[in-house]
């Protein structure tokens, strides 16, 4: 070999392994992402998928590749898509990212929802085309905007059905008039008792009754419209809250010489007001506290600091085998593995502890007046319940363990998301460690309530 050919061969063989390295490393990145990735040629027919289009899709990748995800890739409404309408060929045909809302029905029969984005690749030297779509399962965020307008729907319909009660009342003489469903609303039978002006603020709660009193007098003073809303506490003992709307009409005077109004039962939309402010605080899947949550709690336990509680532990919890149980029984039984280290974590906190769920296998604890010792002690235990096997659904057993971390503060002037920046920090050195384990951080021990 001439020394020209020689040069010539080392060349080929390092471009030849500089691309074997850029496709080793593509293939890392497809695999990282948690987005769904189908790369669909010009004739429609997949020819790359990543792991997590395998996981949303519910197939392998070896009956992804050479299939045409037209074929069960609906659109929004579960139409098929029109030849010209469908996104690859619109993506191809104009040379332009196409966002669609799809429809799966996978292998199984489920049926879940995409968000997808279908962009054109450039033109191979052969000219061949073909392009790429990303796309993520959207099917809870769908499932939870849905139950969110159904109860909106609902909030409406008690508006329409709401029981509402007619009152009149007339300084002058203290002639006092009710309707039949203003008695049902204290709890009375209609016309059991006689009606005077003090027998409604007779079932006001006592909580109520000072601010109910004193908006009824200044509403008296300056006559026209006025709204108090407030409690009322039945012969039953059952709470209920009201909606006192009325009109109070003065003379030449300035005397009021009547007041009529209606009150409105608003408990149920109370309660649903009550629980849409639940879910907007609760993890869905586990019941746990969210972040916004965490955060609130957090902040208010900064102020409990300056007030002298003491101190404050944060402990950040990830379960080091969630991903192995997702990858051998389906993700069906890591949430049910979830669900029980749920469990499992309220049953290790103390009752006014909060413990909230960041999505994934990361959870962390907060300890209002645990110190460093006692927050380690917490991990400690929080360790052995979550390394104690799973007996789940399906005679399924299952090992997870948990790697956690501490960091305590009687600062209150600390940033929440440097604690729990802390934490995590902990929490990775007790990784790193080899997981199911727990450390605190150095600076923990510091800390003087």
């Amino acid at each position: 070999m001439t020394p020209a050919e020689d040069d010539t061969a080392r060349s080929l063989a390092h471009h030849a392994a500089a691309l074997d390295a850029i496709e080793d490393i593509a293939r890392s990145v497809l695999a990282s992402v948690d987005q769904g990735i189908v790369v669909v040629n010009g004739h429609d027919r997949i020819v790359l998928v990543n792991p997590a289009a395998e996981r949303i899709l519910g197939q392998p990748a070896y009956e992804l590749v050479g299939s045409e995800p037209a074929e069960w890739m609906r659109r929004a409404d579960g139409a098929p898509w029109p030849a010209d309408d469908w996104p690859v060929r619109v993506a191809l045909r104009e040379r332009r990212s196409v966002h669609a809302s799809m429809r799966l029905v996978r292998g199984d029969a489920t049926v879940r929802w995409l968000s997808t984005t279908t962009s054109p690749l450039p033109p191979a030297e052969d000219g061949r085309r073909g392009a790429v779509v990303s796309f993520s399962d959207v099917t809870e965020r769908r499932r939870e905007a849905e139950r969110r307008r159904h109860i909106e729907r609902l909030l409406a319909e008690t508006q329409r059905l709401a029981r509402v009660g007619s009152w009149d009342w007339r300084p002058g003489d203290g002639e006092t008039t009710w309707t039949d469903e203003m008695y049902r609303l204290v709890g009375l039978v209609p016309r059991s008792v006689p009606v005077t002006a003090g027998l409604y603020l007779a079932f006001t709660h006592p909580e109520d009754r000072p601010g109910l009193l004193a908006a009824g007098q200044a509403a008296l003073a300056r006559g026209g419209e006025a709204r108090y809303a407030h409690r009322v506490l039945l012969p039953t003992g059952e709470v209920r809250h009201l909606q006192l709307s009325g009109e109070v009409e003065l003379d030449a005077d300035g005397e009021p010489v009547r007041a009529w109004g209606s009150a409105e039962d608003v408990t149920e939309r109370h309660r649903a007001q009550e629980e849409l402010r639940r879910m907007a605080l609760t993890d869905p899947l586990t019941g746990l506290g969210n972040r916004l949550l965490l955060v609130g709690r957090l902040r208010e336990a900064m102020v409990r600091l300056a007030q002298g509680v003491g101190c404050v532990a944060v402990i950040a919890v990830d379960l080091d085998g969630l991903k192995a149980v997702n990858d051998t029984y389906g993700h069906a039984t890591g949430d049910e593995l979830l669900r029980e280290t749920a469990v499992r974590l309220r049953a290790v906190i103390r009752e006014d502890d909060t413990v909230a769920r960041l999505g994934g296998d990361e959870f962390v604890l907060l300890g209002v007046g645990l110190g460093a010792a006692e927050a380690a002690a917490v991990a400690g235990r929080l360790v052995a319940e979550l390394s104690a096997p799973y007996h789940l659904s399906g005679g399924v057993t299952a090992w997870s363990g948990a790697s956690v971390g501490v960091t305590v503060t009687a600062d209150p002037r600390a940033d929440v998301d440097g604690l729990l920046a802390d934490a995590d920090r902990a929490l990775y050195a007790a990784k790193g460690g080899g997981g199911n384990r727990y450390a605190v951080d150095p600076a923990a021990f510091d800390v003087v309530a």
